[in-house]
């Protein structure tokens, strides 16, 4: 099964304290992206 879609959260997960997303991440988001993976981000909520 191909993963399609990958629904992430931002707040706390890819979110640094600072609220950048970080070098690592974005690099793993971009080959994501690149592998044809819609990337939608989220936020949590209560």
């Amino acid at each position: 099964m191909r993963i399609r879609l990958l629904a992430i959260d931002m707040d706390g997960t890819c979110l640094n304290p600072r609220s950048k997303i970080s070098e690592q991440t974005m690099k793993a988001l971009k080959a994501c992206a690149d592998a044809g993976v819609m990337i939608v981000p989220t936020k949590g909520g209560h």
